[in-house]
């Protein structure tokens, strides 16, 4: 398929040796500094579990349902309690995602977890070469297209006989679009709790307490997910562990790396490094999150009144946020250090159009030189992203690179 010169083609990995082209997105973004899925498809039927015939004990089963069908899964023998890739339901949300298909407690420790490698890699390098990631996916979402999205970043993110990326999966389980969207609005409002908040906050917990380095890759409610339990997370380390809200800060900067794919989400705790990806053709990222800032480049195809939305529904949640805080607070929080890299996407049909520009594979993962560059820092190609050593002299707010 031939595209003009100054798009790139759009793949969407179906198979780790098979790709189709689903179209093209423009490859001039803009990168900013700001101030202060794909369609639903239905899923295959999955393999019948083979009735045992031995004498051995019953292994616990749980009644998992979505709405194309009911089935009995078995969990497995006690003390194992590994679950198979494509099992859903709300029961295995918070979970971790392996590189060998299957979905592991929370408890699981994610420095052993089997990691999801470039299918092209056929042996191990040093650690000097690996980069481990982190992927928290958004709603709607089930662990198989959750692992499809992780291999397509590992795929892309890798380098023949460079760095290496190794990702693993905090699962965001999904019970159906209504639930999923009051769970990702009680997030957003910070009531209650969830399994992979809370798998997210342990981690991050775990990770900065050692001094590891913690590299986020999220979409969408996953955003929402991230900056709840990065928040939650600082405060534990200023309640429990006796930090200043500077040293947890500082702690959180030397560690956390947080790159957001169409996040549905305003603000961000200071203290982590961002790269927020806002494609101002995305319904969600403009509407819900920091694609309406004025300080953004308005899309060259329209979308003014969604635009116009999104800035009311960003100024109604300043309100929010000031009732509960008591503090005057900017309409956008996209962290201290922050940078944001706007595009706008083109393709699709016309009634895939809104998953289409919001989905992670099609839309957001083209913009792979620039995730490269922070979580891997590595040089982006074509100046998608600044160095490190460029930032302390970043353009003043507005001001398009």
């Amino acid at each position: 398929m031939e595209t003009a010169s100054d798009e790139r083609p759009r793949v969407r990995t179906v198979a780790p040796e098979q790709h189709v082209v689903v179209g093209s997105v423009a490859a001039t973004p803009k990168l900013s500094k700001l101030s202060a899925e794909g369609p639903l498809r239905r899923r295959p039927e999955t393999p019948k579990v083979a009735q045992s015939t031995s004498s051995s004990p019953v292994w616990p089963e749980t009644q998992l349902a979505d709405r194309w069908q009911s089935r009995r899964i078995e969990l497995g023998p006690p003390g194992r309690d590994l679950v198979p890739l494509w099992t859903v339901g709300p029961e295995v949300s918070g979970r971790l995602v392996g590189g060998d298909r299957r979905l592991y407690p929370p408890q699981a420790s994610l420095r052993t977890l089997p990691a999801v490698k470039a299918a092209d890699r056929d042996h191990e390098v040093p650690p000097s070469q690996r980069v481990d990631l982190i992927h928290i996916n958004g709603i709607e979402t089930v662990a198989e297209k959750q692992f499809g999205d992780m291999q397509a970043l590992a795929n892309g993110l890798s380098e023949s006989g460079g760095m290496q990326a190794e990702v693993r999966g905090i699962h965001n389980g999904t019970d159906g679009l209504l639930n999923d969207l009051w769970r990702a609005t009680k997030d957003r409002m910070g009531h209650g709790t969830n399994p992979p908040l809370e798998t997210v906050k342990n981690k991050i917990l775990d990770r900065v307490r050692a001094g590891e380095p913690v590299n986020l890759m999220v979409h969408s409610h996953g955003a929402i997910l991230a900056a709840r339990a990065l928040r939650e997370a600082k405060l534990a380390l200023q309640m429990e562990g006796g930090h200043s809200r500077d040293e947890a800060e500082q702690m959180l900067a030397e560690t956390v790396r947080v790159v957001t794919a169409a996040s549905a989400n305003w603000d961000f705790p200071d203290g982590p490094r961002y790269l927020h990806l806002v494609n101002t053709m995305d319904a969600v990222a403009v509407t819900l999150g920091l694609g309406s800032a004025p300080e953004l480049p308005p899309p060259e195809s329209g979308g003014e009144s969604l635009r116009a939305l999104g800035q009311g529904l960003a100024a109604l949640g300043r309100w929010v946020r000031e009732a509960r805080s008591g503090e005057k607070a900017p309409v956008y929080e996209p962290g201290a250090d922050h940078h944001v890299l706007s595009f706008e996407t083109h393709g699709g049909a016309t009634k895939d159009l809104v998953f289409h520009n919001h989905a992670f594979r099609q839309a957001y993962l083209p913009k792979i030189e620039a995730i490269r560059a922070e979580l891997m820092g590595t040089e982006a190609v074509g100046g998608f992203f600044l160095s490190a050593d460029q930032r302390a002299s970043w353009a003043p707010a507005g001001q398009v690179s």
